[in-house]
């Protein structure tokens, strides 16, 4: 799959690959890091389309309630590794006041938790070497959306791009919102959008209070020797 960004399931329909995208030395890698919305009753040939692309590590980014209510098919499959990392803690009542700005509690969210995210990029960092790493949470918009900003962030790509890909998201969640709507009709359409203004902030704040993606992780307790190894880990 190597040089095709999105990755077409049967199951899933927000998946696609980090690479490609312009950096001060060249592009980043395919096969490196893989963004997801939710992979529960994947098939069996979408889990072998996923495995084709290098996927050997799932980190799921939801909470222990949704992994109990919605176990990944990628459990026990293979040599697939599944590390569960939940960026909300325990449950999801950090939700609260979700709506007041999708920016805002973007930036809201890499300041009070960020154990959590000291916790994922360890996890990275302990898996890269194994091969391809995908994260989801479960419509792969919001925390996978930060998680990839972050990742693109400290790879050298530009804010444009990083805008750009999170946007991706508001076209390929269109069919899944639409059945949703459809059954939930008092529900707001505004919670399941991904404006590129949201992502915009989100990332203005990050060069605003840490300079760079870098800057953010730096003050986490990286070194730029384990920050390095993200995207070209040692063999």
């Amino acid at each position: 799959m190597n040089g095709l960004r999105r990755i077409n399931l049967e199951q899933a329909i927000n998946v696609r690959d980090l690479g490609g995208y312009p950096t001060p030395d060249g592009c980043t890698p395919y096969g490196r890091f893989i963004r997801a919305d939710n992979m529960v009753g994947l098939t069996e040939a979408d889990l072998g389309n996923l495995y084709q692309a290098g996927v050997r590590t799932v980190i799921d980014l939801r909470t222990p309630g949704e992994r109990e209510r919605q176990p990944g098919s990628f459990e026990n499959w293979r040599d697939v590794r599944v590390a569960p990392c939940s960026l909300l803690g325990e449950s999801l009542d950090s939700f609260t006041g979700f709506m007041r700005s999708l920016g805002e509690n973007y930036s809201e969210m890499i300041v009070r938790d960020r154990d959590h995210y000291r916790d994922l990029f360890e996890i990275i960092l302990s898996e890269n070497q194994r091969g391809g790493i995908l994260f989801h949470c479960t419509a792969g918009k919001d925390r996978t959306g930060v998680t990839a900003a972050l990742l693109l962030g400290l790879a050298g790509c530009e804010d444009a791009d990083i805008v750009a890909d999170y946007a991706l998201t508001d076209i390929y969640l269109r069919p899944k919102v639409k059945l949703f709507l459809q059954h939930n009709p008092n529900a707001d359409p505004a919670l399941f959008r991904a404006p590129m203004e949201s992502m915009d902030r989100f990332t203005a704040f990050v060069r605003e209070e840490f300079g760079s993606a870098r800057g953010y992780l730096k003050s986490l307790g990286f070194s730029d020797e384990d920050l390095d190894q993200v995207w070209n880990p040692r063999r």
